[in-house]
């Protein structure tokens, strides 16, 4: 894929990200999430004394991605090891195929970032790009001999090489319109944050939590976590 010219990049009037957060809860599967919610997640509420629509509060990618990120970690928290494997999360994938099948996200947002502003190859996005629904079979069925933890592991791994390449890219460059060809004239790189990254774990998320509810979780404390472990 050819690497964008940062001097190529142009100013527009820009969609506030939080604006496309709130687009999200209305094409993806959190309808039903709440206006409060939605408005904390999507940044008009930052802390208790932030008024809504202020400066102080707009988020940027990097906020997006690490509130996906926490999704997932919310999930899981106090799901038993043991049950990683059994089916029924999404279909008959078990939350060890759920978060394989994330991880893959993240290496495609990897493949993104280092063949757009460098010279990476990009052999994960193309496979995705070629056929996406036999990337989404293939990436969970070779982690299938993989155990839990280094799933777990992978996936965290992967999200922080997301975040160091992302801390790298100038913020108007993450908005222009067109960079990503393949994905649509309209679109820039923030909308595929939103999208395929954001949007994706806040479904996965839902329904990892709802199968841990199930199945039963171990007692936790109500806390959210910095990082990611089995209870």
């Amino acid at each position: 894929m050819v690497a964008a010219s940062m001097g190529s990049i142009h100013h527009r009037e820009q969609k506030p990200l939080r604006d496309k957060l709130k687009l999200t809860f209305t094409r993806e599967t959190m309808r039903t999430i709440g206006v409060f919610n939605a408005l904390r997640i999507v940044g008009y509420l930052r802390d208790e004394t932030a008024s809504v629509g202020a400066e102080e509060s707009v988020m940027n990618a990097l906020d997006v991605l690490e509130f996906g990120y926490q999704t997932i970690v919310d999930a899981i928290v106090g799901l038993p090891e043991e049950k990683w494997t059994l089916p029924g999360v999404n279909g008959d994938w078990s939350v060890k195929d759920v978060i394989a099948h994330l991880t893959s996200f993240e290496h495609v947002l990897i493949d993104v970032l280092t063949s757009t502003f460098g010279n990476g190859s990009s052999p994960t996005l193309d496979r995705w790009l070629r056929d996406s629904q036999r990337f989404n079979d293939d990436e969970v069925a070779r982690r299938r001999r993989e155990s839990a933890r280094d799933v777990l592991a992978e996936y965290k791994e992967a999200h922080f090489e997301t975040i160091n390449l992302l801390i790298r890219i100038p913020p108007e460059a993450l908005r222009q319109e067109g960079l990503l060809a393949w994905y649509g004239d309209g679109y820039d790189l923030e909308d595929f944050i939103v999208y395929m990254l954001y949007g994706h774990k806040r479904e996965h998320g839902a329904q990892i939590a709802a199968f841990r509810d199930r199945v039963g979780a171990s007692p936790v404390v109500e806390e959210r976590i910095a990082g990611l472990m089995f209870a």
